[in-house]
């Protein structure tokens, strides 16, 4: 029996031969492992195909619709289970408003099996291309991302919140081998500024390799995001995550800086900014093993170029920087500290302006205080500020120099009309070792030339902490005196056409004190005219302040002497009687306007300090002149002064002594001009006791005055005039004295105020046997009242003295001696002087002219001494040279008052010491101690001018005079006659004969009169 049988039998079908079963036998076969290894990898392809994108695709649409509240869509979503890779294509995801909040074109992701040997997630690529995000904000702490975190987590609100603190994790190990974002976009816009800001990103390219959290794994990382116009933001460099460490390279470039506008502006009053800001720098950061985080930032440069601020109230772009260059910064911390070397400013420009109110334009960038919605907001900050700061160290600032070149300020008053324009091109600052810390001392140097002309320089250190102090040497050289030019037309209307600045200065601030300001002062080549620029009011040539200090804690200015060279000065009385000094005050409305518009308002100020203390050495001048005209006569007039020098004694506004006026110029050829007595400068009207003495002017340079009084011109003659006023409290009492030689009236000219007297007559019986005219013009009134008038007060004086000689001729005969004019034998010396003045020279030219007709005449001469005027002038003239040689310098004392400077003063002390050793120089001081003039109640002070000339008065009463001495000075008079008279060579000796002195009597307490009689031959 075969096989086939036998398996027939036992109910088994026989076994087909090996060689002869089908493939689909071996795979379909169930019970075959090749069955079920193809139903695997078919259903792990269909599943990783098409199952596994369908339910991601599902998944991720419904998570967002129904978790989120948002429509999104999605393109298509590819996954290959074999390489596992993750493709998504077209995802898009829609706001609740419709406005799409993020997309992308494609995102590929490459999961790598290594994870496995790696023990950490591992991918291979994650690539995402052509992403875009939408970025929103509403208010300060509502935004679209906001809001979706909101709806993501509000599902969340149920659930049971654990009590326990969530323990602190590690970070998942993770490694990805490539990170490319290529070509994203982006669209910002924020909503909180008043001006809503939108901004455009892109495209953004990021590049990392190597990004994982292993141990001390770093990958390489490079990011480019382009932001608006041609900016850029680059960054190259490693990352690792466990610990956290990074080292690389920033660089940020040409970033426009338009849109911080929109923060700006509700902060300060600013309308646009625009610059383009730049930056690069290497960094390192890392997290040590204690968890402190460390970070330094080294060779940082920041590049703001083409800086713009337009803004303030009137707008205007009121600053400019081509460029700001900080330069190589180093940044550590937790050390807290920043170092760089050098801050450059380059060329900017400034604008700058008072307002109406007298604010300061720039003021208004102050931070302002917060309104009444952002106070709560704003106290929370301050809060958490104040905490911050008590809990941290300060951050300590270092450059080692900081500078500008180039600048530009430009400054106006609006305050006043028209408004002054000051310029200041050239700006140069240099500020070297620039620190925040304590007791460092920065030197600084500044200069400036002014557009106008001149410059400017600023040398010296100041000191931030721990109190702000300054020591700075200033010099100005020439700066144009017509920068002030509308300040002084406030209150006078004057041209300033030259005249320029010149200082040296000292500006020191002590630690918590006031500045003190000391140094010199020079103006030269001042001319000062009216307006039109036609007529001058005053100029000099030079005038020099050799030493003032200004020290604001003890409230006082201490000023030497004013040293004027060729000062000059006009006044002019017009025809309406006002004068051109009158003229130039401003009306009073316009001192109300300026009023109002806060200048010299001193109300305005919210306390009022105790009034500055001054004293000033004295005023010089040397070579001056002065013009004088009257067109309120028929007949103009007009004189010249000139050759005028003298001294202006010193004084104080906390001392009661009046400042001592000595002056002497020449008229004309022969004339003399003499000013003297004393004024309080500070207030004239309350003290003034002055003298103006015009001696030998010639008459006929007078004739608008005799048309003026007499309806007359003056053919001839010579005139010495004096005028003496004493003003006390506004009252003036006053005199004029004049005196006319060889005094002849000419033609009738026609005046409506002229006498109805026979002027004539009156003139005739006036001269003396002479024939000299005297006259005397008492001069009194209220100058405060308003109706009282000089020149009316004079003319009636006049009236009322040839109403006298008319109505008592007989009174007014004399005897003639046979000469022309008496006075002419009349020779005067000044006390103590035995100099002859140019009119005593021309009479002793007349003498010699008429003595050389008459041969037969001989002049006799006897020189004359008077002991009161001559004694205290010779003791000043002895006590003079003994300071000279005391000091050993050459001081030019040239009369009392000149010797009570300060430097002075010692020598007088000591001269004291030796000559009155019984009376001490401290009791002497303790009687010149008054309470000051601001505070009757207060403490005694020192009243040094008044101390200082009861010291020179006491020794000068110590000074002998003998009499011997008077005599030698009698003689010495009638020899300088005797040789004026030799001079010219044509006068023959022999008529000149010398007697015995005599002792006179001063007829005016200041001259002495030789009188000179004729023999003969």
């Amino acid at each position: 029996m075969d096989q086939t049988d036998t398996s027939a039998r036992n109910g088994r079908q026989p076994k087909p031969a090996t060689g002869s079963r089908s493939p689909r036998d071996a795979w379909l076969n169930p019970r075959g492992m090749r069955f079920w290894a193809l139903t695997v990898i078919l259903l792990y392809t269909l599943v990783g195909f098409f199952l596994v994108p369908h339910l991601l695709k599902n998944g991720v649409i419904s998570f967002i619709e129904n978790d989120l509240g948002r429509n999104t869509h999605i393109e298509k979503v590819e996954f290959n289970p074999y390489v596992l890779s993750l493709r998504v294509l077209g995802f898009e995801l829609i706001d609740t408003d419709q406005v799409r909040l993020a997309a992308f074109d494609q995102l590929f992701v490459n999961f790598q099996l290594s994870s496995l040997v790696n023990w950490a997630w591992t991918f291979d690529e994650i690539n995402l291309r052509g992403s875009y995000f939408y970025f929103e904000r509403f208010t300060v702490d509502n935004t679209r991302l906001s809001r979706l975190v909101e709806d993501a987590t509000a599902g969340q609100t149920g659930k049971q919140e654990i009590a326990e603190e969530p323990q602190q994790r590690s970070l998942p190990r993770l490694l990805i081998n490539q990170l490319i974002l290529s070509g994203g976009r982006g669209d910002i816009r924020d909503n909180v500024p008043k001006n809503p800001v939108e901004m455009h990103v892109g495209p953004i390219d990021i590049g990392i390799e190597q990004l994982n959290t292993l141990p001390d794994r770093f990958g390489q990382q490079n990011v480019t995001i382009k932001l608006p116009g041609n900016a850029a933001l680059h960054w190259e460099g490693n990352l690792g995550l466990a610990p956290l460490q990074s080292e690389g390279k920033v660089s940020l470039e040409y970033a426009p800086l338009d849109n911080i506008i929109a923060y700006l502006e509700a902060l300060l009053p600013l309308e646009t900014v625009q610059a383009l800001l730049s930056s690069h720098f290497n960094y390192k950061i890392h997290l040590d093993d204690d968890g402190i985080f460390n970070a330094e930032i080294t060779e940082l440069a920041i590049d703001i170029d083409n800086l713009a601020l337009r803004g303030l109230t009137p707008t205007a772009d009121f600053l400019s920087i081509p460029n700001i260059a900080l330069k190589g910064g180093t940044i550590r911390y937790p050390q807290q500290s920043a170092q760089f070397n050098r801050l450059h400013i380059e060329a900017p420009t400034i604008s700058s302006w008072l307002n109406k109110d007298g604010s300061l334009n720039l003021a208004a960038l102050a931070p302002a205080g917060p309104n009444e919605s952002e106070s709560a907001s704003s106290a929370e900050l301050m809060l958490v500020g104040e905490q911050i700061e008590e809990s941290s160290k300060p951050w300590q600032l270092g450059v080692d120099l900081i500078s500008i070149a180039n600048g530009r300020v430009g400054f106006s008053d609006n305050r006043i009309d028209p408004a002054p324009q000051i310029y200041i091109d050239n700006i140069a600052l240099t500020l070297g070792d620039f620190s925040t810390l304590e007791a460092t001392q920065l030197p600084v140097n500044v200069s400036g030339k002014f557009r106008a002309g001149g410059e400017l320089s600023v040398d010296g250190t100041l000191k931030l902490k721990p109190g702000f102090s300054l020591n700075l040497k200033t010099k100005t050289r020439e700066i144009p005196l017509s920068i002030a030019q509308s300040y002084a037309q406030q209150n006078i209307d004057i041209l300033i056409e030259e005249g320029v600045l010149n200082s040296d200065l000292n500006i020191t601030i002590p630690g918590g004190q006031k500045p003190i300001i000391a140094g010199s002062v020079e103006i030269p080549h001042l001319k000062i005219t009216n307006t039109d620029g036609k007529d001058p009011l005053i100029a000099w040539q030079e005038l020099e302040l050799k030493r003032f200090e200004l020290d604001l804690n003890a409230n006082r200015l201490d000023i030497s002497v004013l040293d004027f060279e060729q000062l000059y000065a006009r006044f002019a009385v017009h025809k309406d009687l006002s004068t051109n000094i009158s003229d130039l005050l401003v009306d009073t409305n316009s001192g109300a306007t300026a009023k109002a518009n806060g200048i010299g308002d001193k109300t305005s100020a919210p306390m009022q300090s105790a009034p500055l203390e001054i004293v000033i050495g004295g005023i010089r001048v040397k070579d001056a002149s002065l013009d004088f005209s009257d067109m309120s006569l028929p007949l103009p007039f007009a004189a010249h002064v000139d050759k005028l020098d003298g001294t202006i004694g010193g004084f104080a506004t906390n001392s009661s002594e009046s400042a001592k006026i000595k002056l002497e110029g020449q008229v004309n050829e022969f004339g003399l001009a003499r000013i003297g007595g004393n004024m309080n400068l500070l207030d004239p009207l309350m003290h003034t006791d002055v003298a103006l003495e015009f001696v030998n002017l010639d008459t006929a340079r007078m004739s608008p005055y005799s048309g003026q009084f007499a309806g007359r011109k003056i053919s001839g003659g010579k005139l010495t005039l004096s005028l003496n006023y004493a003003i006390e409290n506004g009252i003036m009492d006053g005199k004029n004295d004049i005196v006319l030689s060889d005094f002849q009236l000419g033609d009738k000219i026609d005046s409506p105020n002229a006498t109805s007297l026979p002027l004539d007559l009156a003139i005739a019986l006036l001269k003396d046997p002479d024939g000299v005219i005297g006259a005397k013009l008492p001069v009194t009134g209220d100058v405060n009242d308003p109706q009282f008038a000089l020149g009316s007060v004079i003319w009636d004086a006049f009236v009322g003295l040839i109403t006298d000689a008319v109505t008592a001729p007989f009174r007014f005969l004399g005897n003639m001696l046979g000469i022309d004019s008496e006075e002419l034998g009349q020779l005067q010396f000044l006390a103590g002087r035995t100099d002859l003045t140019p009119p005593e020279l021309e009479k002793i030219a007349h003498l010699e002219n008429a003595m050389t007709q008459r041969p037969e005449l001989g002049v006799e001469i006897s020189g004359t001494f008077d002991p009161d005027i001559d004694i205290p002038a010779l003791q000043f003239i002895t006590l003079q040279n003994t300071v000279i040689e005391r000091l050993g310098e050459n001081l030019n004392m040239a009369n009392n008052d000149t010797m009570l400077g300060n430097d002075v003063r010692k020598t007088l002390e000591n001269l004291f010491r030796e000559r009155l050793p019984e009376r001490s120089v401290k009791s002497l001081k303790a009687t010149h101690k008054v309470p000051p003039i601001d505070d009757p109640n207060g403490k005694p002070v020192l009243d040094e001018l008044t101390y200082t000339a009861d010291l020179r008065d006491r020794l000068l009463a110590t000074e002998p005079v003998s009499k011997q001495m008077l005599t030698e000075l009698a003689k010495t008079r009638a020899e300088a006659i005797r040789t004026a008279f030799l001079e010219s060579g044509n006068f023959d000796e022999t008529r000149l004969t010398i007697i015995d002195p005599k002792q006179v009597k001063s007829e005016d307490g200041e001259w002495i009169t030789v009188e000179l009689a004729v023999n003969t031959h």
